[in-house]
């Protein structure tokens, strides 16, 4: 049951582990407050960042402190060199008297928890790359169909659940495809000629025979004139 806290007083289904491992939690300060990060490793390569804000931290700002942590931007001070206190959001480090000489012990004890989330991705395009895949104009997926295609639907579904045999997650996204315009051939453009006549022609007719200048050498010929008249 937490003492304190937006659950003071219920009672809920908690996850404990103890080690003497100080360094799996550190406290980190943020341009958005202070946050505890817990760090459980994970046996498959995949490790969980637990992180906890400061009361009147708002969610998103929670996240985005997170990864602060994450990509060092905002380092956290490890476990081993936290002073006795409150020392972080949900943390403290006491003294507590023993029998006999023991290690120092890392005790923690956190909720259970589910998540689930549905995104619709063409709400922000931009941020998905989904711009231009979803001009109808135009099709965008040759080497998938013959026919041009465009994106005209696109969501995320994503789960996460941690708990005592561990922490599962999977995310599912789905696209539907609708039918683009066909892309416009161009041929370069051609070149034509369109005489017009916007008044009257002149012509000069000519008759008889047409005229000849050839001559055979050493003859001559009274018909080989330049034009013959009637």
């Amino acid at each position: 049951m937490p003492e304190a806290g937006p659950w003071c007083g219920r009672e809920l289904t908690g996850l404990t582990r103890s080690g003497a491992v100080l360094d799996r939690v550190g406290v980190a300060g943020t341009p958005a407050g202070r946050v505890t990060e817990l760090k459980v490793l994970g046996d498959t390569a995949t490790d969980v960042h637990l992180v906890l804000g400061e009361d009147g931290m708002t969610p998103g700002q929670v996240l985005g402190a997170a990864v602060e942590v994450l990509e060092r931007r905002s380092p956290a001070v490890p476990g081993h060199a936290l002073p006795y206190g409150e020392v972080g959001p949900g943390l403290s480090v006491v003294r507590k008297l023993s029998r006999e000489p023991a290690p120092p012990t890392l005790h923690v004890l956190v909720p259970a928890f589910g998540l689930r989330a549905d995104h619709d991705l063409t709400a922000s395009p931009g941020v998905f790359g989904l711009t231009t895949a979803r001009d109808r104009t135009r099709g965008h997926f040759p080497g998938i169909s013959a026919s041009p295609l465009a994106v005209g639907s696109a969501g995320q579904s994503v789960t996460a659940r941690f708990g005592a045999d561990g922490f599962h997650a999977a995310a599912v996204t789905a696209i539907t495809a609708v039918a683009g315009a066909p892309p416009r051939r161009f041929d370069g453009g051609r070149r034509r000629s369109a005489p017009r006549s916007t008044g009257p022609s002149a012509s000069s007719p000519c008759t008889g025979p047409p005229a000849s200048s050839s001559r055979r050498a050493g003859s001559r010929n009274p018909n080989a004139t330049a034009r013959t008249r009637t």
